[in-house]
């Protein structure tokens, strides 16, 4: 019949009109990170950008804000309504000479202006796409940071752990010492109970310094999202390798590449759009019309033939709209956007004045940790003297047993300092780059 020829026609001419809206999204390869047996800090980054669960989301967000900017543009686009069915009529027709009705009908329309509400949507949509786009690398540079700072806590809790071995093995040495010295009556008994008590606190600090480093690596293998059961190799030093970056340099490049003043810039143009839109309400709208309406005695597509008439309409229409009158609410609309729009703006200058102070606590913290870890390096060296002086001394008996374990906790004490600014390097860099708003995976120096 031409009522069904017809529908099939909408249905095709609708699919035609989307079918541009179902593009494949790219497929993210999955890193095999079981493969190494050692990871190192670009390795780590790696897999965290495939696999952490927040970059995972974000680019959800991004398709979904894909599908959205689609379903806005096609809304430009004719839509086809139809309609079936049935009535039931006590009084027989004097047409159909017949109680039951089948009725059809088929409207479609198209908008001509809808005081641009279309086309405001329409961008806001372009714009919420570039956000969720900016998002992602937002997501990413946020993830970096957070990966290369644990990375960095993970090699910090190694060093430790070595030099708290290292100090339990020199004060055993130094109770084995004092230990002899008593037995053949150089030294007193107290000695040997200092020299106890002082393993047993080096050997506290060792618990707990392993227990820091085992935190570490659970907090590292989360971010990885990796179980946290399992013993990853992380690979990687601690070392200092100078640097010179311009405060101004970096200045720039913040301005110019961080992610959270795109979205900002962005999200102003989403204000300006939003205002637009409740603009458009003080327009009139027009849009055109074509319905098709078919009444019949009969089923439609059935074998039967009473020989009846149906009873067909068809019409073409221009429809004007216009809602002259609200009582405010249009005009209230109206004026809060704008005020929203003012709120954005002094986002985004907030926004970008938090980018400054963010590089420029980075820039300072950086040179002040290369300042801590040349002291830090002499102090161990000095201290390390020290303490090989203050041995030589006890046991040349011209020095305390006193002498020696103050010397040694001002080794401790400088062997850890220097290991803190190390990592505080390494960990001011990843903030620098990422105040700046550039991935630096692997924290090469550019």
């Amino acid at each position: 019949m031409k009522i069904f020829r017809l529908l099939i026609i909408s249905c095709c001419s609708l699919l035609l009109l989307n079918s541009f809206a179902f593009a494949k999204e790219p497929k993210i390869e999955t890193l095999d990170f079981f493969k190494y047996e050692k990871v190192n800090l670009k390795d780590a980054v790696t897999r965290g950008l495939v696999a952490n669960p927040t970059i995972v989301a974000a680019r959800a967000y991004y398709s979904a804000m894909n599908e959205q900017q689609k379903s806005t543009f096609s809304d430009f686009f004719p839509k086809a309504d139809a309609q079936f069915g049935t009535a039931y009529s006590k009084e027989k027709s004097p047409m159909y000479d017949s109680n039951l009705y089948w009725n059809t009908s088929i409207v479609v329309s198209q908008p001509i202006f809808t005081g641009l509400a279309l086309l405001s949507t329409h961008q806001k949509a372009n714009l919420m796409k570039d956000i969720a786009r900016i998002q992602i690398k937002n997501a990413e540079l946020q993830l970096i940071g957070a990966i290369q700072s644990t990375f960095f806590s993970v090699l910090m809790a190694e060093m430790d752990v070595e030099s708290k071995e290292t100090s339990v093995k020199r004060f055993q040495a130094q109770l084995k010492t004092t230990k002899a010295f008593v037995q053949v009556g150089i030294s007193p008994r107290v000695e040997v109970l200092d020299s106890e008590v002082t393993l047993a606190e080096a050997e506290q600090l060792l618990l707990v310094s392993k227990n820091n480093l085992a935190t570490s690596r659970v907090q590292l293998n989360s971010l990885l999202n990796l179980p946290l059961t399992l013993n990853v190799d992380y690979d990687g030093k601690l070392e200092y390798t100078p640097i010179k970056l311009l405060f101004d340099n970096c200045l720039a490049v913040a301005y110019q590449s961080r992610p959270d003043i795109q979205i900002g810039e962005k999200s102003l143009g989403v204000a300006k759009k939003t205002i637009l839109g409740a603009a458009s309400k003080y327009y009139p709208t027009l849009s055109a019309n074509y319905s098709y309406v078919n009444s019949d005695a009969d089923f439609p597509g059935s074998s039967t033939n009473n020989n009846l008439p149906s009873q067909e309409n068809q019409s073409v229409a221009i429809n004007a709209e216009w809602n002259f009158f609200s009582s405010g609410s249009d005009f209230f609309a109206h004026r809060s956007a704008l005020y929203d729009y003012d709120k954005v703006a002094a986002e985004l200058n907030n926004t970008i004045l938090n980018a400054g102070l963010e590089v420029k606590q980075a820039h300072l913290s950086l040179y002040a940790a290369a300042d801590r870890i040349s002291v830090a390096k002499k102090t161990v060296a000095a201290a390390e003297e020290a303490y090989r002086m203050q041995v030589a001394r006890y046991k040349a008996q011209v020095s305390t047993n006193n002498d020696v374990i103050d010397a040694l906790d001002r080794l401790n004490t400088s062997e850890s300092n220097h290991i803190t600014a190390l990592g505080d390097y390494g960990k001011t860099l990843s903030a620098l780059y990422v105040a700046m708003g550039r991935k630096n995976i692997s924290l090469e120096i550019k």
